[in-house]
């Protein structure tokens, strides 16, 4: 549920998503958004290049 909560005000990427979350494996969040995207309650898409953020 804290997935969908952290992801309320605009889709994050999975590094920024796991800092939201905190203290959170990669396998477990991969495997929870994983089984929160076959539920289709995430969608998932791949941008290219790096975020927005990282941009100068």
């Amino acid at each position: 549920m804290i997935i969908i909560l952290v992801q309320e005000n605009k889709p994050k990427r999975f590094g920024e998503l796991k800092r939201c979350i905190g203290d959170v494996t990669q396998s477990v969040l991969t495997e929870n958004l994983r089984g929160l995207r076959c539920d289709s309650y995430l969608a998932r898409t791949v941008d290219p290049g790096p975020p927005d953020s990282l941009c100068l």
